[in-house]
C-alpha cells in the first residue's frame, strides 16, 4: 500500500504539474475539477511545489462570491535545457527554458574533428551562456547532443557519422568529468528532425510520418526516420532489409562534385536535357522513388517529409507522379521548419524527460509493419 501511494502521489504530482503548465495561471479549485484529483491532494501537492519553487504565486483571480482564489505558474525559469546540435562544422548551442522557449543561442565554427576539442566548444560555450544569463550551474538540468548517427544497440553506444573522433570516448562520462551532476543524453539529428516535424508542425493530424534526410552524406542505415503517435520506430533488421534490397544508393558527393551544390540547379539542367546532368539526376530520383515506393509499400505512412538534399517542390512533384504511375498514391511535403527543426524535436525529448521523470527513457520501439 505503501509502495502504490507513492507511486499514485507522483502521478498525481505529474498530473498538476502538466495542468498547471498547460493552463498557466490556475487556482487549486480549477485544477482539482480538470484533473479529477481531489482539493485536498491538490492543495498538499501545490503547496510543494511551491516550496520547490516549481510554482509560483502569481496574483488572485476573480472572486466568485468567498475570498478572491490565489492562482499559480509554472515556474518556467525553475531549470534549463542545452541543446548542442554538431552539422555541418556548426556547433549550435540553444538554452532552452521549461516552455520550450529558446532563451539565447550561440553558433560556433567547428575546425577539426577533435573529442577534446569538440566538448571543450561544448562546455566553454555553455559557460558563455550561463554567464550571460547570470544563472548557477546548477539551473542547467540536462545537456542534449545532436549528431548524426544512430544508437548501436549491441553495445548500447551511440555511433558517430561525421566526428568520429567522439566514438574513441564515452563522450557523456567526458562532459560528466568537467560538469559534474549534469546527465548527458545523445540523439540522432534525423530522428529528432522527425520528432520536430511531427510535433512542432501540423502533422500531429498524421498518425505515422517518415521523415527522409538526403544531405551532405548518404548513408543508407538513416536515412530516414518513423514516428508512430509521437513515438520513435526502429525498424527491426528484417524490415530494413526488404527496403535495402536491390536498392542503388546513389553518391550524394559525385552529384555535387558536378556543381549540383543545390538540387534545383540539377532539375532545371535535367529539364534542359543537358548531358552531364542526366546520370546524376537519374542516379537520384531512381534512388527516392524506389526508397518511397519501398517505405510507401511496408510501412504506410500518412505522410512522408522529404528534407535536405531533397527538399524542393518540383522534385516532390515528380517523385510523386513516378509513384501514381506505378498505381501508389503517396503524401509527400517539404519541411515547414528548416534548419531548427532537430532543436525543436529535441525540445520535446527535454521537456518529456522532465515532466514524466517516471519513465524518462526516450521510446523507440522495434516494429515490423
Amino acid at each position: 500500500m505503501a509502495f502504490n501511494s507513492k507511486v499514485s502521489k507522483e502521478l498525481n504530482t505529474e498530473l498538476i504539474l502538466k495542468c498547471i503548465r498547460a493552463n498557466d495561471e490556475i487556482s487549486k479549485v480549477d485544477i482539482s475539477k480538470l484533473t479529477g484529483i481531489s482539493l485536498p491532494s491538490v492543495s498538499t501537492i501545490v503547496d510543494e511545489l511551491l516550496s520547490k519553487q516549481l510554482v509560483v504565486k502569481i496574483g488572485t483571480g476573480e472572486s466568485t462570491g468567498g475570498r478572491k482564489p490565489v492562482l499559480y505558474s509554472y515556474n518556467k525559469n525553475y531549470g534549463y535545457f542545452v541543446i548542442a546540435s554538431l552539422e555541418n562544422n556548426l556547433l549550435k548551442l540553444r538554452l532552452i527554458n521549461l516552455y520550450g522557449e529558446i532563451i539565447l543561442n550561440d553558433n560556433i565554427d567547428i575546425k577539426c574533428d577533435n573529442y577534446e576539442e569538440l566538448t571543450f566548444l561544448i562546455i566553454s560555450g555553455l559557460t558563455r551562456m550561463v554567464n550571460i544569463k547570470g544563472i548557477f550551474f546548477d539551473k542547467i538540468l540536462s545537456i542534449y547532443i545532436i549528431a548524426e548517427g544512430y544508437q548501436d544497440y549491441n553495445s548500447d553506444k551511440f555511433i558517430f557519422n561525421r566526428y568520429k573522433s567522439l566514438n574513441e570516448i564515452n563522450i557523456s562520462d567526458f562532459i560528466n568529468s568537467k560538469l559534474p551532476d549534469i546527465p548527458v543524453k545523445i540523439l540522432s539529428n534525423i530522428n529528432m528532425m522527425a520528432l520536430g516535424e511531427w510535433y512542432k508542425s501540423n502533422n500531429k493530424k498524421y498518425k505515422r510520418l517518415v521523415l527522409i534526410n538526403i544531405d551532405r552524406n548518404l548513408n543508407d542505415d538513416i536515412c530516414f526516420s518513423i514516428v508512430n503517435d509521437g513515438n520513435l520506430i526502429n525498424p527491426s533488421q528484417g524490415y530494413l532489409g526488404k527496403i535495402r534490397k536491390n536498392i542503388i544508393f546513389p553518391d550524394i558527393k559525385a552529384i555535387k562534385s558536378h556543381g549540383y551544390e543545390e538540387i534545383g540547379k540539377l532539375i532545371r539542367e535535367f529539364n534542359s536535357n543537358k548531358q552531364r546532368a542526366l546520370n546524376p539526376f537519374l542516379d537520384l530520383f531512381n534512388f527516392i522513388t524506389e526508397l518511397v515506393s519501398n517505405i510507401q509499400y511496408f510501412i504506410d505512412p500518412d505522410i512522408i517529409i522529404f528534407t535536405g538534399y531533397i527538399e524542393h517542390q518540383a522534385f516532390i512533384d515528380m517523385v510523386k507522379m513516378r509513384i501514381k504511375n506505378e498505381g501508389i498514391i503517396t503524401n509527400i511535403q517539404k519541411s515547414s521548419l528548416g534548419d531548427e527543426m532537430a532543436i525543436y524535436g529535441c525540445m520535446e525529448i527535454a521537456l518529456s524527460d522532465f515532466f514524466e521523470k517516471h519513465n524518462n527513457d526516450l521510446k523507440i520501439r522495434n516494429a515490423d509493419f
